[in-house]
């Protein structure tokens, strides 16, 4: 009974040993999240109307309402904001204009901000997984020469999971600048990427309704503005037509046109954006002596994003913290090129295992001491020996045994007893 329980001791060891081995040598799943593998950043900001008053040459572009949001790696973190009001560079000499949501996972700082003020309602949020989100509405907007009743935006950065999304939206009713009135309109746009060939997605349209230009209904386009033949009869179409030519050209110069956001996608499923749309109005007196002007960028926003190299795998040297770069170079904006593969699991070039940790800070990796490797092979020997040492007290090993027994003690006679 003792020899059968030592030969299923020994079987124990073994099967044992053979699962602590297996874990360090398996490949990471198929769903491991891109942030823990690759570098990558994912963008989404959105406004619903951009004014730019100017003379001249000077101009001061204002976003109301305007919304931003960041995840990225490295390092792991999330941004997004929300502001009322957003100047731009311009905040670099006058600051914050108006009421702002801020939150940052790079701060000590609150994760889920919200500002209500004035009629409007500004909400940040972050997460470290890393995701952001922000959104920004306001009631109403006047403005001279424009105006607006209701705008709102809002934009989504996730880098949380297998697939990085970014996605804006922004919306606008009652807007009037000069002659030119759009009852509503709205923007969305969505770029999305998983890191495969062909797995890039990015999608964006504008869409606006009830237009009028001197009252006169119109359509706009990327070709300008065009009578409504929908809205007005065929009778009157030529008349509207005529007003609106002499509504655009007296005593200055007026466009409005609408430009869909472009679409780009790499082949290679490492970069995804929508950029580039809105409805563009630029208004101006059309005096070279004293010129002046009013533009404005109603929705716009853009959605981007872009898939890096994998983190490099530091030195195996121990002792010394001079490290090369940990970060292969990214492929941002790279729509042609497919960027770096992802490293493989298990030892490195220098020999590095799974075995020691692996910590990503900020752009730099550092790698922590494991455990001794060598236990797993010495449990081996020991698990080999027991086994082998209660199978040859088996009743069918005996005359092995026993010439086993006999060839030590010759040994024994020849070097230890002289």
């Amino acid at each position: 009974m003792s020899r059968t329980r030592s030969t299923a001791v020994g079987g124990a060891l073994l099967i044992l040993t053979a699962l602590a081995v297996a874990p360090s040598q398996a490949a990471p799943s198929a769903n491991t999240p891109v942030h823990l593998t690759r570098a990558f950043t994912v963008l989404a900001e959105a406004y619903p109307t951009q004014s730019a008053p100017g003379s001249q040459d000077i101009e001061i572009k204002v976003r109301l309402a305007s919304t931003k949001a960041v995840a990225n790696n490295p390092p792991v973190g999330a941004f997004a904001q929300a502001s009322a009001a957003d100047l731009g560079l311009a905040e670099a000499y006058v600051g914050q204009q108006g009421p702002s949501a801020h939150a940052d996972t790079a701060t000590q700082g609150d994760d889920d901000v919200v500002v209500s003020e004035g009629g409007g309602r500004m909400e940040a949020h972050v997460d470290p997984t890393p995701k952001a989100s922000s959104a920004a509405r306001n009631s109403s907007t006047d403005g001279d020469p424009g105006s607006a009743g209701t705008v709102a935006s809002s934009s989504v950065a996730d880098g949380s999971a297998k697939r990085l999304v970014a996605s804006a939206r922004a919306e606008i009713s009652d807007f009037r600048a000069g002659l030119f009135v759009l009852g509503s309109g709205r923007f969305e746009g969505t770029a999305s990427i998983d890191g495969t060939p062909g797995g890039g997605r990015a999608a964006g349209f504008i869409r606006t309704s009830d237009a009028t230009y001197a009252g006169i209904p119109i359509t706009v386009g990327a070709d300008g503005v065009q009578v409504d033949e929908s809205k007005v009869p065929d009778l009157l179409l030529g008349p509207a037509t005529e007003a609106i030519q002499e509504a655009f050209s007296p005593g200055g110069y007026a466009d409005v046109r609408v430009v869909q956001p472009k679409v780009e996608i790499a082949a290679d499923g490492t970069a995804a954006q929508v950029f580039g749309g809105g409805i563009f109005i630029y208004l101006t007196n059309n005096d070279p002596a004293e010129r002046y002007f009013v533009s404005y960028t109603l929705l716009g926003g853009t959605a981007t994003a872009e898939l890096g190299g994998a983190l490099a795998q530091p030195t195996r040297d121990r002792d010394s913290m001079d490290s090369p770069s940990m970060i292969a170079p990214t492929s941002r904006g790279n729509f042609s090129r497919p960027a770096p593969a992802v490293a493989p699991v298990g030892p490195d070039a220098s020999g590095a295992t799974q075995t020691e940790l692996d910590l990503v800070m900020g752009s730099e990796r550092v790698r922590l001491p494991g455990l001794w490797t060598g236990w797993v092979w010495a449990l081996v020997l020991v698990g080999m020996a027991w086994t082998a040492a209660g199978a040859l007290r088996l009743p069918p090993l005996a005359p092995t045994r026993a010439r086993l027994a006999r060839t030590v003690d010759n040994i024994a006679d020849r070097y230890l007893r002289g």
